[in-house]
């Protein structure tokens, strides 16, 4: 499902055990970053704020990012409304399953690559690279 929508507008959150990554995809490209520490997210706050990251509103000094590594934004963002996806990943994905109601049906998923959650990040960058070097893992 991820990948069907990866030329959209998705919204990807990595919640691990200590760090929380959330990349912002605009017509499949990287617009936004945030990171911040996964067990200093309040979930309904968390997704509140993930709304003002996607309507370019959340800035780096907000006194919800205190604690936190930071935000950028590398483009206009899409904005929460025009998301095609929100998917979430990482060993403590599940706190965060409460997006889903803000998200609304089949706009939300739990992306479990080759059956396993954790291989989400290695495939990725498998991915990632074949697409950047043509032939390089042939």
């Amino acid at each position: 499902r991820v990948a069907s929508r990866a030329e959209g507008n998705v919204l990807l959150v990595n919640a691990g055990n200590g760090h929380t990554l959330a990349a912002l995809l605009k017509s499949g490209k990287v617009c936004a970053l945030l990171e911040h520490h996964t067990r200093r997210l309040d979930p309904s706050r968390f997704a509140s704020y993930l709304r003002a990251f996607c309507d370019g509103t959340a800035r780096d000094d907000d006194p919800f990012m205190e604690g936190g590594h930071g935000l950028f934004y590398l483009g206009k963002p899409p904005g929460w409304d025009s998301l095609d996806l929100v998917a979430i990943t990482g060993p403590l994905r599940e706190r965060f399953s409460l997006l889903e109601a803000y998200v609304g049906p089949g706009r939300f998923v739990f992306p479990v690559p080759a059956g396993d959650m954790m291989m989400t990040g290695p495939l990725g960058l498998v991915r990632a690279v074949r697409r950047c070097f043509p032939g390089l893992l042939d």
